[in-house]
């Protein structure tokens, strides 16, 4: 698809482990959009209604083969669309100890911190343009602002 959608599946706690509860949340950037709900063997669209039916579809299938990791042992991290010219990535933060690793579309490009000043500084990788580690780090705080 030609545009980000940001999935957030609700997941229960059920003997000891979180299992899917079948019930997705959907984003376009950082707005909510609508909710896909799979029961009876098909999906139950909520909202959506400026995606076609072949939209409908591929976020279907997006939905049926996805697979909820184990619990524990995630890291903590977020991702958002991020767009660079003409180009739209998928930009995933992975928050370690003081530091945060950016991936775009599943490459790791670079780790980055905050100094005791509070400034960011890029540790490793690809030098990031200072447009995109603006929007990057901007993310960041936006992030940790909300809790």
């Amino acid at each position: 698809m030609d545009r980000y959608i940001q999935v957030e599946t609700i997941l229960t706690y059920y003997e000891q482990q979180y299992i899917s509860t079948g019930k997705h949340l959907l984003y376009l950037n950082e707005k909510f959009i609508g909710n896909v709900t799979f029961g009876d063997e098909q999906y139950a669209y909520n909202g959506l209604q400026n995606f076609d039916t072949e939209d409908k579809q591929q976020i279907g299938a997006f939905l049926s083969e996805l697979i909820i990791p184990r619990q524990p042992d995630l890291a903590l991290a977020f991702g958002f669309g991020l767009q660079q010219d003409e180009a739209l990535f998928f930009c995933e933060v992975i928050m370690n100890v003081g530091l945060y690793e950016i991936w775009l579309n599943g490459a790791n490009v670079a780790v980055l911190c905050q100094d005791p000043k509070c400034n960011w500084r890029q540790l490793s990788g690809t030098s990031l343009t200072a447009s995109v580690l603006r929007e990057i780090t901007h993310r960041i705080e936006n992030y940790y602002d909300q809790f």
